[in-house]
């Protein structure tokens, strides 16, 4: 189903497995159909993340109070499934979230957006949860950097390590770390530079695994048959002993470069890995 579909539908769909191994029937119910209006919220691009609970969140890039995209919360109960709007942009705090949201472990939320904030180039947000009201927070203003080095408009959903840092991509790969005074700073992990078959940009996140390493795919680069590349799957090392902490990219793969090869990996995986603790 294309991008488009999925806008026009503007549907949540659950997929449950049957229980029953001899059956391999799959099942799927709507549990909203969102309206596009104020109260409500339309359009959905990004992933859906699950808390502890068993609530649904996710963000709608049109709609809401200002028509600029909210963040929403389905909660299951016996009789069906409950819509709350958590918070809708106004484009002054971020405006049109594109990417899937996150949930930490004591249930902030966290997400992006496209547009909106300072430099009107998207924002990094935390939604905080106290006595039944959500409070935002705006973690990080794109293009605070002179020719947004510091990246703009990312697409991808974070990636939040187990101390609590955020990673995500644009332009760039790039890490947000809290401080004690509660304000979060911005380092730049790495500039896709299009350079020896590297991308200009990726629309996709990033993953870990145990050892910090970072994983992610890009829609452009690589030494494949298209015009600017058909994509790569690349990874990140970290370096702590290099210039100014700088990070190793590797690619992996290119994409297209073989006629049974895939091409153009647009979006990548939005699942995020359970850690064990």
């Amino acid at each position: 189903m294309s991008l488009h579909c999925t806008r026009r539908w503007l549907i949540v769909l659950a997929l449950a497995l049957s229980s029953h191994l001899a059956s391999a029937q799959s099942h799927y119910r709507v549990l909203h159909g969102f309206s596009g209006t104020k109260e409500d919220g339309g359009g959905l691009q990004g992933s859906v993340a699950l808390d502890t609970q068993g609530s649904v969140y996710g963000t709608t890039y049109a709609g809401g109070r200002h028509g600029q995209g909210t963040v929403f919360e389905l909660r299951p109960s016996p009789s069906g499934w409950s819509e709350t709007l958590l918070y809708s942009f106004d484009g002054t705090d971020g405006g049109i979230p594109e990417a899937g949201p996150i949930v930490d472990g004591v249930g902030n939320v966290y997400g992006t957006t496209t547009r909106g904030g300072i430099n009107r180039a998207g924002i990094v947000f935390q939604l905080s949860p106290s006595q039944g009201n959500w409070t935002e927070t705006t973690l990080y203003n794109f293009c605070s950097k002179p020719y947004c080095v510091d990246g703009v408009s990312t697409l991808g959903s974070l990636m939040m390590d187990k101390a609590g840092r955020l990673y995500d991509t644009s332009t760039v790969i790039f890490e947000l770390f809290p401080q004690p005074d509660g304000d979060w700073l911005e380092s730049v992990l790495h500039t896709f530079a299009g350079l020896n078959g590297d991308a200009l940009e990726s629309i996709a996140g990033v993953i870990e695994d145990q050892n910090g390493n970072l994983y992610g795919t890009a829609d452009d680069g690589g030494t494949g048959n298209c015009v600017g590349g058909c994509g790569i799957v690349y990874e990140l090392r970290p370096a702590p002993d290099g210039p100014n902490g700088v990070w190793q990219e590797r690619i992996l793969h290119s994409f297209g470069v073989t006629p049974n090869d895939g091409q153009l990996p647009a979006f990548g995986s939005q699942l995020r890995n359970r850690r064990r603790r």
